[in-house]
């Protein structure tokens, strides 16, 4: 068996640096919206209205059999692959 266990946090940014957002007029009648510097790069925008956490747990397996041959004289198990990688993982 090979257990993992991820761990993933998102804090809450927008009070830690105004420089990250900016307000941007969105359509003609002066509709505003936030805006991060960060949106369309290739680590994604920070998080700007709350903060998120995720816990993920994963357990690896292999299933094997152990096989006689019937025309082996010396008793020496042999070792067959039912199921490669048998995973079971869920998230919080």
């Amino acid at each position: 068996m090979k257990p993992s266990v991820t761990f993933s946090y998102i804090p809450y940014l927008k009070g830690f640096s105004t420089k990250m957002y900016k307000q941007v007029q969105t359509n003609s009648a002066g509709d505003m919206q936030d805006y991060s510097i960060f949106q369309g790069g290739i680590y994604g925008t920070p998080s700007l209205s709350q903060r998120s956490g995720n816990v993920s747990l994963n357990l690896t397996n292999i299933v094997e059999a152990k096989v006689f041959n019937r025309n082996d004289t010396t008793g020496k198990p042999q070792k067959v692959n039912i199921i490669d990688n048998f995973g079971i993982s869920t998230s919080l």
